[in-house]
């Protein structure tokens, strides 16, 4: 990918996947580290929640190393698993800050919408809601008929929130690669993503549908923390590296981007 040519959905899942097999060796490590061990460490007895948070906070020091992973390989620049975290290290502030502003965001947009939903279902179908909250304690026990409709109307009042994460969704790369800001970085996925949205949401939709089948195998054959273990082992690099060349291929579309340019962002220390 050295001439970083723009490449098709299933071309780009499936270029996504050559470098994973050939990157498995420092992704792995890196997973390992920091989202096995702290994975493994969440169940024991008495950690609580303060495990789940710094097991959210290494998956996103991971998230980084797999980025500067798989973008300097498309450059041949060799870095090991234990340089990649160190990168990502250098920038985990701006990775974290950019973070924050996403999930605050998307919760943000989100939390309108079903505010607004709510309030046309009173008007319009207020039988609904109080169908709805009838079943409150008991929400498997609400008839198809009445829950479909409610489950569809919920989604298409929280489409903004989900079209605003996948706008975003380019801003890890921004952060590791060029070394932008958490505001800046955000916005600079905007602009990469929005030109191509449709086409970006169609990547992402082929990504899902590689990485889920394996991991309901894996929540179907295995006791649920094994599986947890090993669907965060599969889900969380090959999801860095869709991102990644996704991220690519929406530059070279939109910018030329060169490898001199690449190799420049990825060695400067800012």
């Amino acid at each position: 990918m050295q001439d970083f040519r723009p490449l098709g959905a299933r071309e780009l899942i499936g270029f996504s996947w050559s470098l994973y097999k050939r990157r498995f060796g420092p992704l792995m490590a890196v997973c390992l580290v920091l989202v096995g061990i702290p994975s493994i460490l969440q169940w024991l007895t008495g950690v609580g929640w303060l495990m789940t948070l710094a097991l959210l906070l290494t998956e996103l020091l991971a998230t980084g190393a797999f980025i500067r992973i798989i973008a300097s390989h498309c450059v041949d620049l060799p870095i090991s698993a234990a340089e990649s975290i160190r990168a990502a290290w250098s920038r985990f502030g701006r990775m974290l800050g950019m973070w924050l502003i996403f999930v605050l965001g998307v919760v943000a947009v989100a939390t309108v919408m079903i505010m607004i939903g709510t309030v046309i279902l009173v008007i319009v179908a207020p039988g609904m809601l109080e169908q709805m909250s009838d079943f409150a304690y008991d929400p498997f026990a609400v008839p198809p008929e009445t829950l479909l409709p409610f489950l569809i109307w919920t989604f298409v009042m929280v489409l903004p929130a989900i079209a605003l994460a996948v706008s975003w969704w380019a801003a890890p790369m921004a952060v590791m690669v060029e070394g932008s800001r958490p505001v800046a970085g955000l916005r600079r996925s905007w602009k990469l993503i929005l030109p191509h949205f449709g086409r970006a949401v169609g990547v992402l939709l082929l990504s899902v549908a590689v990485i889920a089948p394996p991991m309901v195998v894996l929540y179907w054959l295995l006791p649920d923390y094994l599986a947890v273990l090993l669907g965060r082992l599969w889900s969380v690099p090959l999801a860095a590296v869709v991102g990644t060349v996704l991220y690519l291929d929406l530059r070279a579309r939109s910018e030329d981007l060169t490898h001199q340019n690449l190799v420049r962002e990825l060695t400067s220390a800012s």
